[in-house]
């Protein structure tokens, strides 16, 4: 099979691409998908959501329907970027929580209850106090206020995108973003954990999450905590003023941390750590409290070509039988 991130790649006519550079780095196999729930011992039967996003991706109806199971292992090795790459011709909700227009939502909540898997909720600027879980496969993005159209967009320190801040998304009481989707992605919104309960603002514990061109802060928590095998992609982010660490990669964790600044957090910029293996690629990562980057407890990764500069006790750290590869 195709590795993944395989830009030659193609499963079933549907062809994976990946905007990550080369830099010699070689992507494992994606751990095999599988349909969410108990199928009862049954063979798993089609999903007409799942039939009619393969459809959009390859451009032309399916020959014949395809057991849900193949369906997961098929959109198993495409990531975010190009599962969510039909814009264009996905099923839309918006978000708009001043809206009185039947069809629209006032909370995304709302609109993940109606959504579809290979759905778009596009989301209208405000303030959204809620805290979202995702668990089916949609991309969820934020719409620039009008004013912001003729305003410079605000670029981070490795140069990278940076969102407006025309959509707040916040949580006191929860996680802001809990992602147990096989495949979703979030884009251009600021997420907030506000409260006093130590919960990270973004937490993704199951599949592929695409987090890029946001703002993420906790006040009590980390930023953002990968655990349980789950693969996010953290692209052209600002990930900062965590309570405590910016980024967590734990129990197994990996994935990729690309073109981000992550700064000013109170415990370390990025921690790995119980045989996580993720790779930081391209970032800026400056005045944490403790190291820049920490292995410990038997953790690897890979970190090529950062910047990592004045964080408190040190760029890198490595510990307790950890084996990062540095370049």
């Amino acid at each position: 099979p195709p590795l993944c991130g395989d830009a030659a790649a193609s499963v079933g006519g549907l062809h994976s691409s990946s905007s990550m550079p080369s830099l010699a780095i070689s992507q494992p196999l994606p751990p095999m998908m599988t349909a969410p729930g108990p199928s009862g011992g049954r063979a798993p039967a089609p999903s007409p959501s799942l039939d009619a996003w393969l459809a959009r991706l390859r451009g032309r109806p399916l020959p014949t329907p395809l057991p849900e199971d193949v369906a997961w292992r098929i959109l198993s090795f495409l990531d975010p970027t190009s599962a969510f790459a039909d814009a264009a011709t996905a099923p839309t909700h918006v978000v708009d929580r001043t809206t009185s227009v039947r069809g629209q939502f006032t909370t995304i909540s709302a609109a993940l209850r109606a959504a579809s898997h290979g759905d778009r909720i596009l989301v209208r600027p405000g303030v959204y106090r809620e805290s979202l879980k995702l668990d089916v496969c949609v991309a969820i993005v934020a719409i620039p206020a009008a004013s912001s159209a003729a305003a410079p967009v605000a670029h981070n320190a490795v140069g990278a995108p940076g969102c407006t801040g025309s959509v707040v998304i916040t949580s006191a009481r929860n996680h802001t973003l809990q992602s147990t989707a096989p495949l979703a992605r979030v884009e251009g919104a600021t997420l907030r954990q506000t409260g006093n309960t130590g919960r990270s603002c973004v937490l993704t514990t199951r599949g592929s999450l695409e987090v890029r061109a946001c703002d993420v802060s906790s006040a009590s928590g980390l930023c953002v905590e990968v655990t349980d095998q789950a693969r996010p992609t953290i692209r052209s982010c600002r990930v900062h003023e965590g309570a405590a660490a910016g980024i967590w990669f734990r129990t197994g964790g990996c994935g990729l941390v690309e073109s981000s600044e992550i700064t000013a957090n109170g415990w370390s910029g990025v921690q790995i750590s119980e045989s996580s293996n993720p790779t930081l690629v391209r970032n800026h990562i400056h005045s944490n409290k403790s190291a820049g980057v920490i292995s410990f407890n038997c953790g690897r990764g890979v970190v090529c070509a950062n910047d990592i500069s004045s964080n408190g006790k040190g760029g890198v750290q490595v510990r307790s039988g950890a084996r990062p590869h540095l370049r």
